[in-house]
């Protein structure tokens, strides 16, 4: 979600991702700190790293959480055009 905060005289940019809420400027290094604190944390990734060996003599597919496609809108899609997003989306669905 994106939101235009009025403070002072100007808008400021807002919005909540997967490293939480941000306003503009990011704060880049503090959200990767964020994103790393919650997704590579050790009791994350244990199961993973423990079923690794077992993925290479008996590859299956993993269960992943399903993605509310209708919840991105467009303006959260960034460091990419918007159809060369959803191309590499429909590349990976086919």
């Amino acid at each position: 979600m994106v939101l235009l905060l009025p403070t002072g005289n100007h808008p400021v940019l807002a919005g909540d991702d997967l490293a939480g809420p941000w306003t503009l400027p990011l704060p880049v290094g503090q959200r990767i700190r964020r994103l790393s604190d919650r997704y590579l944390r050790p009791d994350v990734l244990s199961d993973r790293l423990e079923d690794l060996p077992q993925q290479f003599y008996y590859p299956r597919p993993r269960p992943w959480p399903l993605i509310a496609w209708e919840a991105i809108a467009p303006d959260q899609v960034r460091a990419m055009a918007l159809p060369t997003f959803c191309q590499i989306l429909r590349g990976t669905i086919n």
